[in-house]
C-alpha cells in the first residue's frame, strides 16, 4: 500500500492487548502509538508513500509491557503523474517527468525492451537522461519511482524512436 501498512502478530495469550509504536526512520515527523486490544491485526492509516518506517509491537499484561519487536517497513512510492519525451537524439532520450505531490522516492528506474535498465537519480529540472541506445530504434520505456527497494506502480511510455 502507498499509505497504510497491516500489521499481523501473535499475541502469546488470549486477552492480552499489545502497543504498537511507528517511527519514520528520518527524523521529520514523530513517533505515534497505539494501543490495541484483543486483535493480531492492526492497520495504520496515514502514512508518507515511500517513507521507511521502524514499526514496533510489544504484548501488555495488567500495565507491564514486553520487550518491543521492531521490523523496518518501506511504504510503496506514489507513480509518476505524466512523462513527456522532452530530446531526442541518435544515442539518447531525454524524458521530462511530472513528479508526485506528495511522498519520498530515491530515484526513477527505467526499464525497455531491447534497451538498458537503469536506476537514475532525479535533476532538480525533473528530467532524466537515458543513455547507450540505439540510432534509428523505437523504444517503449517503462518508468517508476523508487524509495528503499519498492518500485511504484509503472508509467508507460510507448514509440519513442531515436534519431538514425
Amino acid at each position: 500500500q502507498e499509505e497504510s501498512v497491516i500489521l499481523h502478530w501473535k499475541v502469546p495469550q488470549e486477552g492480552l492487548g499489545s502497543y504498537i509504536q511507528v517511527k519514520p526512520t528520518t527524523d521529520v515527523d514523530e513517533t505515534v502509538k497505539f494501543l490495541v486490544n484483543t486483535t493480531d491485526r492492526f492497520k495504520i492509516n496515514h502514512l508518507v508513500p515511500g517513507m521507511t518506517y521502524d514499526i514496533a509491537v510489544a504484548t501488555v499484561n495488567n500495565g507491564n509491557m514486553s520487550e518491543l519487536k521492531t521490523i523496518q517497513c518501506t511504504l510503496k512510492p506514489k507513480p509518476i503523474q505524466i512523462i513527456v519525451p522532452y530530446d531526442i537524439s541518435s544515442n539518447s532520450v531525454v524524458l521530462f517527468l511530472q513528479m508526485p505531490d506528495v511522498g519520498v522516492f530515491d530515484g526513477i528506474y527505467v526499464t525497455s525492451k531491447g534497451g538498458p535498465n537503469a536506476t537514475l537519480a532525479l535533476k532538480n529540472d525533473n528530467k532524466v537522461t537515458i543513455e547507450n541506445l540505439i540510432p534509428g530504434t523505437e523504444y517503449d520505456f517503462y518508468v517508476s519511482t523508487v524509495s528503499g527497494n519498492m518500485l511504484s506502480s509503472v508509467y508507460h511510455v510507448p514509440g519513442v524512436k531515436t534519431c538514425k
